[in-house]
């Protein structure tokens, strides 16, 4: 259940400036599967007529909205599509009142669309924004930005509103709408982090008590109440995008008839003609073996033609699916169609030629499904082989720069992106395991030796191992506690300063979760990756578990990259010579693919997501992301 909050804090402190929320509710029975439709807009230099033209603009969508879905001819919602064509036809309504002469709002209107949509239990929400209007969703106790990239770029004034994102949001999950000035004050005045982490609406309400002076604009927030308790595991499985250009294939009627067995004359030996007999039974041995020949050949045609009539048939289903709104059903359904023509795709297969043409189809369009960005020629940045005796199997991201080092070497290669050159730095000890902190470089060295390297200096300090023998396959800062991840999938947590270690998932969270995990990363919330499952702890605690189901299919999944600053989830799979790019939902965002990544060993990514670092082999390739 959703729960709504708006705040205005000090609204008259600039008279031309107008703060107003338009939310409406479906009316009808028939307007209820497309649920509710909310219109943040702030508008700066307004008149006295912007009142009455932000309100005939909320109404113009909220009208096209449930028109554009009440004629839509699909048998389920499709909140998506119904919202898009009424940003469509406001864009004409905003270029209509520029033609008229009203201008006023052109450069100083900010706002988003909001539509919250309840369906089999769960909430999807569907938005998009203009101008410098904030979105966030707070889940776990960190938030993610859900606005970027979705504002057009278009200098056209008739084209405001753009691309649309969505998301499904889970119990406990927070969506705020706020100004921009009001997001600056509230991470300047330190309260923007603490919201992140309040679970409860009535502490989310009183939060900004005592700082209403010192803030300006205006919050709309959506608050999903949480029926979770501790300790409680959540299973979710990760929604697919839509499917696009999904053909419903023909499929064939099959007539099967089997070759009447050969009419042979009975035959009796002649003791006249020996001869007779023999050349009689000679032949009747080779026609008995063209037939069972003949019946063979004919076995594997008709084997063939039932797996090729199997996969049209699951494309068939797949692209019904996808028009009753069943996306993910339609995604499994088009992945199994998928497996039978890989495996018939043979040259011994009597049908091998409509196997192949099916396997491209189906390729083409489960890429584009999927993301799938295949890179011929990625940007090679540098090559570490250039220096002797250097061989780096693990990459960070420090800074400007790039960090390669190697568990069996007692030194490190620091890269600076900008002018492409190395230093090396020596150390006493080998660098088993590392993590780059904001200011320092932080190494695990056996047999239980932190070394920090910090403008550069080196320092050591001994801690206390967790049990004899512990030596971390991973290690990630968050803030000044140290995570580290044992080979059997546990995790503990170094406090600041401290030399002793706290097992940090709680029992409660079955520890089964998670034994042959090699990789993790923190932003607040603790994600492990095990064979192809991710698994969110907060607190110590598992939250939630989904499936990375994608095409090609991952098994394995070796490194994974994330922080609180970061808006996705980066999974490395060198198995398909690619770099995964998830939400923080669950939706798949892209692939980059390159046959060039054929030794694929790390990858780093630059605090602002936008750019990724693989090292593969001895070289360091660049991705814009």
């Amino acid at each position: 259940m959703a729960k709504l909050f708006e705040f205005h804090f000090n609204p008259k402190a600039n008279q031309d400036r107008i703060l107003q929320t338009f939310s409406f509710s479906p009316k009808s029975p028939a307007e209820q599967q497309w649920g509710s439709i909310h219109v943040i807009v702030e508008l700066q230099g307004a008149l006295p007529s912007s009142k009455k033209f932000l309100a005939d603009l909320a109404q113009f969508l909220k009208k096209e909205y449930y028109e554009s879905a009440l004629i839509s001819k699909r048998k389920h919602p499709a909140p998506e599509s119904s919202l898009k064509a009424a940003l469509r036809k406001a864009n004409a309504f905003l270029a209509l009142e520029v033609k008229n002469g009203n201008v006023q709002w052109v450069g100083n209107l900010n706002a988003a669309v909001l539509v919250l949509c309840s369906q089999n239990g769960s909430t999807s929400a569907y938005f998009t924004k203009t101008g410098a209007m904030r979105l966030w969703i707070a889940r776990g106790g960190s938030f993610s930005d859900v606005a970027k990239q979705l504002e057009s770029s278009s200098p056209d004034p008739s084209k405001v509103f753009g691309t649309i994102g969505a998301g499904k949001l889970a119990e406990g999950d927070r969506f705020l709408v706020l100004t921009k000035d009001l997001h600056d004050s509230l991470k300047k005045q330190g309260v923007w982090s603490a919201l992140a982490a309040i679970e409860d609406e009535k502490k989310f309400r009183n939060a900004f008590k005592g700082q209403e002076k010192n803030l300006k604009g205006l919050l709309f927030s959506v608050f999903m109440e949480s029926q979770f308790q501790e300790g409680e595991r959540r299973f979710v499985h990760m929604p697919l995008p839509a499917l696009s250009r999904l053909p419903i294939p023909q499929i064939p009627t099959l007539s099967v008839k089997f070759p009447p067995f050969p009419s042979l004359p009975f035959l009796r030996p002649s003791v006249s003609f020996p001869k007779t007999a023999l050349l009689l039974g000679a032949l009747l041995l080779i026609l008995l073996g063209g037939f069972f020949f003949f019946q063979k050949g004919n076995r594997d045609l008709q084997e063939a033609r039932g797996f090729e009539t199997h996969a049209q048939v699951l494309i068939r289903q797949a692209a019904l699916a996808f028009q009753e709104g069943k996306e993910e059903q339609a995604g499994i359904l088009l992945q199994e169609a998928w497996e039978i023509v890989k495996a018939n795709a043979k040259p011994e297969n009597p049908l091998e030629s409509s196997f192949l043409a099916l396997r491209a189809e189906l390729r083409e369009q489960l890429s584009e499904i999927y993301g799938l960005r295949v890179i011929s020629d990625p940007v090679r940045l540098f090559d570490f082989s250039i220096e002797a005796g250097a061989a780096p199997s693990r990459l960070l991201a420090y800074g400007d720069r790039l960090v390669g080092y190697n568990p069996a070497q007692a030194s490190f290669l620091m890269l600076n992106i900008s002018t492409r050159t190395v230093e090396k730095v020596q150390a006493d000890r080998n660098l088993s395991v590392g993590t780059a902190g904001e200011d320092a470089l932080l190494f695990f060295a056996k047999p239980n030796v932190l070394l920090s390297f910090q403008d550069g200096v080196w320092r050591e300090r001994t801690i206390s191992l967790p049990f004899t023998g512990f030596e971390p396959v991973a290690m990630n800062m968050f803030y000044d506690s140290l995570y580290m991840l044992s080979g059997d999938g546990r995790i503990f947590r170094y406090p600041a300063g401290s030399a002793s270690s706290l097992v940090w998932i709680q029992p409660s969270s079955d520890p089964s979760a998670v034994p042959g995990a090699e990789t993790f990363a923190v932003d607040g919330n603790i994600w492990v990756a095990k064979e192809n499952f991710l698994v969110r702890f907060y607190r110590g605690v598992a939250r939630e578990q989904f499936a990375v189901s994608v095409f090609p299919a991952v098994s394995t999944i070796p490194v994974l990259r994330t922080a609180e600053s970061l808006p996705h989830l980066y999974l490395l799979n060198p198995e398909e010579n690619r770099l995964l790019v998830l939400t923080k939902f669950g939706e798949v965002e892209g692939q980059y693919q390159s046959p060039v990544f054929d030794d694929l060993l790390d990858a780093a990514i630059s605090s602002d997501g936008k750019k990724a670092y693989l090292l593969n082999g001895t070289s360091v390739y660049m991705l814009e992301l």
